[in-house]
């Protein structure tokens, strides 16, 4: 950007010359809006959000002083102007109508408008014609220049909600009935009532206050127009801007960018088409369950596509710029890889990415998901889901994809092991995937996560397993252990067993309470340390644990053994407690826990399969 060239040349068409650099001038509210102009609200601009305390009702107060001002003193051409800021625009390309679009001011340059288009109907309430047909040049470009659909009012507003309230007030059809619709309506509404209290509410004439308003209004207020080169990135330097303020959303900045490169300023059918599924659908907008990131649904989605499509490590803050950078930087310029393809491949994977939170996505099962966000894995692989959902690969490979990383994810929790490296080494497998046929997938995906030199990634074989299980506590949060417990007794059940449905609802029920040294006290003279350290380990294993429903859990609680046999007999109906129910087995205690963990044990082996099942397996998959 060059150097700013500070001059207040009145009348001069500067679209029309030739012009190099960035330019300031000191415009009042004449300069800017009686000539035929339009004002461009692009799409990548917030919509209209300024309010009556923060925003309307200190701009009133200083039209306000500059009118008494004029009222008050010689009205020589001498009164002292109010400055009220700066905007940034950019000029395009035009012939019967000044095209400008704006780059940054248009919360300022609307709620101007809205100032003025109040003044003129309380001045048309007064029937006073000539200064109504002044100030109506100042919203309004004449019929005969334009269409009144295309550039008619002096500002063109992209926002959809925005684009209707401000043509409405334009067009003088507002109504006080219609309610508080909007910001806009509301700010229109705001400076009427105003306009009109003080224009009767003084000891001078009212012609005067109306000439002294006038006057302050279209003369004395002033802004700084800052109007950059036409070679400049319009919404690179918008983000720049507002840098300083609260700070724009990844999503936002990721927007600007799509809507700048398909050159769209004011046509709103393209941007819906581009990005209305986001805008339009508030579920994007909700807070996530991150409050330390505190983004929304939709930064954290392009956090996750752009990671998907990138196969790097992106930062939550580095989204915008990392698409810019990917956008900038696509090898084959030949393709037809242009960027309103890669805004639909952004909306097909949003909404496959919807789908799986809400658990509506059925091409991985109705599992799969709800395992995943138990053992709390869904933000490492949800690009690696984005991924296989968006590839041609049969279904059979893709479910076996999924059994190749549920059996990865939940070996890995059951063995206590911690997710740390786990997010990089999903990226990895990404970069593998992407060179690899999808008929291929589920092979690519066996060979890469039981390749992990490393103890921290490694996929725990059968030994390992049993080993662990048999000689530690299950470990996590309830979910998790829960969600086990749910998949055994889903793969208990056969084809011939009546279906049950799923087990939500169900809680944990420790069979030897784990306060057993109240309630269930070791044998006589069999306290010795090794037994009582024994016994604090077995009462949380796996083995020692089942589902009950929540009523039947709380009248066992720390019951006798005999009572709780008695009661899950009674009315338990999962196929998990049949064991439990046995007449032989008279006592619970460390042994019979350490041989139901066995049994148990098998079980997990047979529903989560180690790494060698499916390296042996893929070719008998086929091709179909």
């Amino acid at each position: 950007m060059g150097p700013a060239v500070i001059a207040s040349p009145p009348g001069v068409n500067m679209e029309n010359e030739e012009r190099k650099g960035t330019e300031a001038y000191i415009h009042n509210i004449n300069q800017l809006f009686k000539r035929p102009v339009s004002y461009l609200i692009p799409q990548f601009q917030r919509p209209y959000a300024w309010k009556e305390k923060e925003q309307w009702e200190p701009l009133w107060k200083d039209v306000l002083n500059v009118a008494n001002r004029c009222l008050k003193e010689d009205t020589d051409g001498k009164i002292r102007p109010h400055f009220l800021g700066a905007i940034v625009l950019q000029h395009r390309e035009s012939v019967l109508v000044t095209k400008i679009v704006v780059v940054d001011g248009q919360q300022r340059l609307t709620t101007l408008q809205l100032l003025i288009k109040a003044t003129q109907q309380v001045f048309q309430q007064m029937d006073d014609i000539e200064r109504v047909a002044r100030l109506r040049d100042l919203t309004e470009n004449q019929c005969h220049l334009v269409e009144k659909d295309e550039h008619w009012t002096k500002i063109r507003q992209s926002n959809s909600n925005d684009k209707g309230a401000f043509r409405d007030i334009i067009e003088s059809v507002f109504r006080t009935e219609q309610g508080n619709q909007s910001s806009i309506t509301n700010s229109f509404s705001y400076f009427k009532e105003n306009v009109e209290n003080w224009l009767n509410g003084g000891t001078e004439d009212t012609l005067a206050r109306a000439d002294a308003l006038e006057k302050a209004l279209t003369e004395y207020i002033q802004i700084a127009v800052i109007d950059i080169d036409r070679d400049e990135k319009p919404h690179v330097i918008f983000e720049t801007l507002n840098a300083r303020g609260e700070p724009l959303m990844q999503s936002d900045l990721v927007k600007n960018t799509i809507m700048y490169e398909a050159d769209v300023v004011d046509n709103h059918r393209k941007a819906d088409e581009l990005w209305g599924m986001f805008d339009g659908d508030q579920w994007w907008r909700r807070n996530t369950d991150e409050p330390q990131l505190k983004r929304v649904e939709l930064d954290r989605f392009l956090n996750h596509w752009m990671i998907m499509k990138t196969q790097k490590s992106v930062a939550p803050e580095r989204v915008a710029s990392g698409f810019r950078d990917y956008w900038e930087n696509v090898e084959d310029p030949s393709t037809t890889l242009d960027i309103e393809t890669i805004a639909q491949e952004i909306r097909t994977s949003g909404k496959t990415y919807k789908e799986i939170i809400e658990r509506r996505e059925k091409s991985f099962g109705p599992l799969f998901p709800e395992r995943m966000r138990a053992i709390g894995i869904m933000g490492s692989i949800m690009p690696l889901l984005l991924w296989l959902r968006k590839s041609d690969m049969p279904s059979n490979r893709l479910e076996r994809c999924v059994q190749v990383l549920e059996s990865y994810t939940v070996r890995r929790i059951l063995m206590g092991y911690g997710s740390q490296g786990l997010s990089r080494f999903f990226i990895s497998l990404l970069e593998n995937l992407h060179k690899e046929s999808s008929q291929h997938y589920d092979l690519t995906m066996a060979k890469h996560l039981s390749s992990a030199a490393s103890d921290s990634l490694v996929w725990p074989n059968n030994w390992m397993l049993n080993e662990h299980l048999k000689e530690h506590p299950m470990v996590g949060n309830p979910a998790r252990r829960r969600m086990v417990l749910e998949a055994i007794e889903i793969e208990m059940r056969e084809d011939k067993t009546e279906p049950l449905g799923l087990t939500k609802g169900l809680t944990i029920e420790h069979i030897m309470p784990t306060k057993w040294d109240t309630y269930w006290p070791l044998p006589a003279g069999t306290s010795s340390p090794e037994k009582i350290d024994l016994r604090h380990r077995v009462v949380k294993y796996l083995g020692n644990l089942t589902l009950t429903t929540d009523k039947l859990n709380t009248s066992m609680s720390n019951a006798p053994w005999s009572k709780k046999q008695q009661e899950l007999g009674r009315y338990s109906v999962l196929l998990l407690n049949r064991d439990l129910i046995d007449p032989s087995i008279s006592d619970w205690n460390e042994d019979t826990i350490l041989e139901r963990t066995n049994r148990l044990t098998r079980h997990i082996i047979e529903i989560w399969k180690p790494a060698e099942h499916f390296l042996e397996t893929s070719d008998s998959l086929g091709g179909s």
